[in-house]
C-alpha cells in the first residue's frame, strides 16, 4: 500500500498567467496497491499496481510546492490559479521483466515490457535495467527478509525504456473534461524515452532509494526533463 503525489509546473513559475506551449499546473494524488510475483526457475518478474486518486486543486499541489519552496528559500509560484481541473483518477500499471543467459547476467540484466492505462495515462513501454551491487539475485524468491536481516545491503541501478504514449492528463487534462488550460493532443509527443540512474541501500527492514530521471520532451515545445527523487520503505 502507499500513497502518491506527483506536482507539475511550467518553466517560469513567478509568471501569474497562464503561459502557452508550457506545462500546465497540475498535481495528481493517488492511493496505491502494489503486488509482484517472481519465478525463479524461468527468471521472471511480474509486477501489477492499481491506484485510486483525484487530479485538480483537490490534490494540494499548490499547497504542497509553496510550502516547500517557502522551506528552501525559493520563488512562490504564482500560476497555480490555471492549473488544471478536479477529475476523478484510475490508474493500472503492469510490468513483466525476464532474464535471459547465464546466471550472472539473467539477474543483473533485465529486459523488461510495461503497460500503463486509465484515465491517468495511457502508455506502453520498452527498455531493460542493470543492477550491481552486493544484492541477493534479482529475479529470486525470498530476497528480502532472510538475507536483508544479516548486513546492509547496496545496489546501482541504471535503466533506460522507449514508451508510446496515447494520453497523458497532466498535460491533456481530465479525460472526460474540457479544459482550457490544457494542452492539445497534437502537442503531445507519441514517442519518449527515460534514462534512470541511482542506488538502492537496504538495512534490515529499511529500504532508501534514490534516483535520478533523465526523460526526453513530452510535449513539441518542451525541453529535456531532469528530476530526482527519494523513496523510504520500511517492511513489516
Amino acid at each position: 500500500m502507499g500513497f502518491r503525489q506527483q506536482i507539475f509546473s511550467p518553466t517560469a513559475i513567478v509568471e501569474p498567467d497562464r503561459l502557452e506551449k508550457d506545462q500546465p499546473y497540475s498535481a495528481y494524488l493517488l492511493a496505491t496497491n502494489y503486488s509482484v510475483i517472481i519465478y525463479s526457475e524461468r527468471k521472471i518478474k511480474l509486477s501489477n499496481e492499481i491506484g485510486l486518486g483525484v487530479m485538480g486543486p483537490i490534490a494540494l499541489g499548490e499547497e504542497v510546492q509553496s510550502f516547500v519552496h517557502q522551506i528552501v528559500n525559493s520563488p512562490r509560484p504564482l500560476g497555480w490559479d490555471n492549473q488544471l481541473k478536479n477529475t476523478f483518477l484510475i490508474d493500472y500499471q503492469f510490468r513483466i521483466e525476464k532474464g535471459f543467459g547465464k546466471d550472472w547476467l539473467a539477474n543483473h540484466f533485465v529486459p523488461f515490457v510495461g503497460v500503463r492505462i486509465g484515465t491517468l495515462t495511457d502508455r506502453i513501454q520498452i527498455g531493460a535495467m542493470l543492477k550491481v551491487g552486493n544484492k541477493v539475485k534479482y529475479l529470486k524468491i525470498g530476497n528480502n527478509l532472510g538475507e536483508m536481516n544479516k548486513k546492509f545491503i547496496w545496489e546501482w541501478v541504471f535503466g533506460a525504456n522507449l514508451q508510446g504514449v496515447f494520453y497523458d492528463a497532466p498535460l491533456e487534462g481530465g479525460l472526460f473534461s474540457n479544459d482550457v488550460n490544457a494542452l492539445d493532443k497534437s502537442e503531445i509527443m507519441s514517442r519518449q524515452y527515460q534514462f534512470r540512474t541511482g542506488v538502492n541501500l537496504y538495512y534490515r527492514n529499511l529500504t532508501i532509494r534514490y534516483m535520478l530521471n533523465f526523460n526526453s520532451s513530452h510535449f513539441d515545445t518542451a525541453e529535456y526533463h531532469r528530476f530526482g527523487g527519494v523513496n523510504i520503505g520500511y517492511s513489516f
